[in-house]
């Protein structure tokens, strides 16, 4: 079995110049995954039998964890409870708006050695998060999906829009849908973060008929440019 990782630069002064691994995971085990691959070992039980001991053991755990009793599962996790937030003086009551229980949770020492000694690790390239322009809002017209205002409001979302601004190469671009005219770049920015882009359209809008959002970023300053298109919006 391999652990895939890749390789970021660290943000820490401590370690600054750096690289630190990141770990891409293979996938989600679900507890049905779990009954599934019990079954197969050698047990006697039924799937039906296993999810319902499985379920039964998540709540003694549930209720020795509100007992205040700090729980080991076999060398695979060891967890406790912890009260959050901050208190004014030494004798300072529970605040319920800031202060509240919380699980703690530590691997075990069982599942670390299992790991080491066990699993591969491999490096692979960084992986590529391309721009997903999930919806368009014409915060002009109310309208969304459908059409963009010239000169007017528009809120775009999604996933990866964030970009460098320095560079001319990355941004929103308004793209002719019919492909003919020369793209326009949005200068007019209110707001731009990784999920949310708030900007006013150019008045050259009204060169196109129709057009398409491009978002343009780069996952490296010296990487390639990777493009996301929303759907194509009739001009107002």
């Amino acid at each position: 079995m391999t652990i895939n990782y890749h390789l970021t630069k660290s943000n820490l002064t401590a370690i600054a110049g750096k690289y630190t691994a990141k770990v891409n995971s293979s996938g989600t085990v679900e507890l049905d995954n779990l009954v599934e691959m019990v079954s197969v070992r050698k047990t006697s039980l039924g799937k039906g039998d296993i999810a319902s001991v499985i379920e039964t053991l998540c709540e003694v755990i549930e209720t020795e964890l509100i007992g205040g009793r700090i729980v080991h599962l076999g060398g695979i996790v060891k967890m406790g409870t912890s009260i959050k937030g901050t208190f004014d003086g030494p004798n300072s009551p529970i605040d319920p708006a800031v202060n509240f229980p919380d699980v703690t949770a530590t691997a075990g020492t069982r599942v670390r050695k299992a790991i080491r000694d066990n699993a591969e690790m491999e490096r692979i390239e960084i992986p590529i998060n391309a721009p997903a322009l999930v919806e368009f809002v014409n915060v002009t017209s109310g309208a969304t999906d459908q059409n963009i205002s010239i000169s007017g409001l528009g809120q775009l979302t999604g996933a990866n829009l964030d970009f460098d601004e320095t560079d001319p190469a990355q941004g929103l671009f308004i793209m002719d849908a019919a492909a003919t005219g020369p793209d326009e770049k949005v200068s007019a920015i209110q707001k731009a973060t990784s999920k949310e882009i708030v900007f006013q359209a150019p008045a050259s809008l009204g060169l196109y008929p129709e057009c398409y959002l491009q978002l343009r970023r780069k996952q490296t300053p010296t990487g390639p440019v990777i493009t996301g298109k929303s759907v194509n919006l009739t001009v107002l």
